[in-house]
């Protein structure tokens, strides 16, 4: 009799034991002592108190090993920043909506599985790289200061908040990413940048990098841009209507043209220290003068600075790849690549309404990297027609036709020597923007087309 009765204890035993989840970590089952998922410190906690539980903070509690989160199977929001983490695992944690855990000492983080997740706070850890490949429905990502050197976020095409600031990135690809708002990339290690994609764009830091070249022309919905201590050498944001905030101070720029429509409404302006910078181009050069007082003794305002920043030219010119181009009282004057032109006054005019397209091809090596191709009427009205060269090497590349607002009308593989595009095919009358892809897909070249 006494053995038939220790049967059903041993049973229940093993079933208690089987539903219990280890804490092996003292302040983590504190933490949830006192958020009532436990009630003493003895290693393990109940499956059946956490696997239910949506929320959870344990923030700011010493604890450097959160095994036993595993088991919290239905949680949605998991903050556990500023604590000494070393390792996290979340991929059993696959309801996930939201993920902070900065503050730590991470040196990885797997988040592949955490396909819900749609905010992402893993900043001051010590991480060198991540993959949000998996995590399409990421609106929110921030991982500054950490050690990152690569990050690709072209499958994030929902991503409206980006900060990544003090890290090692020498390249951030953003033209996937159309939805974005808010970008701050300061403190890093990259060359150039284009957001000309971003049409939603508002908020740009991308200060203390190394750049020399930033497109800026289609991000018509710029409110900030602060791009000083870099090594720029010219800077066009009259396109940038919206704009309000600049500072480009500490570069080396040759060329500054600010004439948006907007200067009465600037809120700050920095172009102090470029040496090389003797003429801004402005709205009103009596307003400029007037109120942004503070520029370099050798810099002046003026409404046409006749320089490659500008949109009108002066005296003897050779423009290539502009939008609007007026010339007055010049001898020699030739323009290539150029959408509106007026010209008086002048001895000698060659000018072509031909976009001119230069292919870097990727991967192939020097002398036989480029291929051209040709783009006309422009403006158009009635038939595109696109020359696409040596189209044999471009296997796998692709043509898009993207509206102003930033839609996409048109998208063909390069596989035939010559498109013909009736314009009623694309849409109503304004500035298109043709895009070359490569197989990877990057963006290779970017045009302007006006249909009229």
């Amino acid at each position: 009799m006494k053995k038939l009765l220790l049967l059903p204890l041993i049973a229940i035993s093993l079933v208690a034991t089987a539903q219990t989840t280890a804490i092996p970590d003292a302040n983590f089952e504190q933490a949830l002592i006192n958020l009532g998922h436990d009630n003493v410190i003895d290693g393990g906690v109940l499956t059946a108190n956490i696997n239910t539980v949506l929320t959870l903070d344990v923030s700011y509690k010493g604890i450097s090993d959160l095994t036993g989160i595993e088991d919290f199977t239905a949680l949605t929001y998991l903050a556990c920043h500023n604590n000494q983490l070393t390792f996290l695992n979340v991929s059993q944690n696959t309801y996930l909506t939201f993920l902070d855990c900065y503050n730590n000492q991470l040196t990885n983080l797997d988040v592949t599985q955490n396909t819900s997740l749609d905010s992402l706070v893993c900043s001051e850890n010590q991480l060198t790289t991540i993959d949000v490949s998996q995590n399409t429905a990421l609106t929110y990502l921030v991982f500054h200061y950490n050690q990152i050197t690569n990050i690709d976020v072209s499958q994030n095409t929902a991503l409206t908040y980006l900060y990544c600031h003090n890290n090692q990135l020498t390249n951030l690809d953003l033209s996937q990413n159309i939805a974005l708002q808010q970008v701050d990339f300061t403190n890093n290690l990259l060359t150039n940048l284009d957001v000309s994609q971003n049409t939603d764009l508002e908020v740009l830091y991308c200060e203390s990098n190394q750049l020399t070249s930033i497109e800026v022309a289609g991000a018509t919905a710029l409110d900030w841009l602060i791009c000083g201590d870099n090594q720029i050498t010219s800077l066009d944001v009259s396109q940038n209507t919206a704009l309000r905030r600049l500072r480009c101070d500490n570069n080396n720029l040759h060329c500054l043209n600010v004439k948006n429509g907007n200067n009465p409404n600037f809120l700050l302006f920095d172009p102090t220290t470029n040496p090389n910078l003797n003429c801004i181009e402005v709205d009103d050069v009596a307003y400029s003068t007037s109120n942004w007082t503070w520029i370099n003794s050798q810099t002046s305002f003026s409404t046409n600075c006749g320089n490659s920043c500008s949109g009108l030219a002066q005296d003897t010119c050779d423009y290539v790849d502009t939008t609007y181009v007026t010339v007055y009282d010049t001898v020699l004057a030739i323009v290539y690549d150029t959408t509106f032109v007026t010209i008086y006054d002048t001895v000698l005019t060659a000018v072509t309404d031909t976009l001119i397209m230069d292919v870097t091809l990727t991967g192939i090596p020097l002398p036989n990297n480029t291929n051209t191709m040709l783009v006309y009427p422009n403006p158009a009205s009635d038939v595109v027609i696109i020359d696409n060269g040596d189209y044999l090497s471009m296997s796998g590349y692709t043509l898009k036709i993207i509206n102003s607002l930033g839609q996409e009308v048109f998208n063909t593989a390069i596989n035939i020597p010559v498109f013909s595009i009736p314009v009623s095919t694309l849409g109503s009358v304004g500035t298109y923007y043709i895009q070359v892809f490569d197989t990877s897909p990057n963006i290779v070249q970017t045009k302007a087309l006006i249909l009229q």
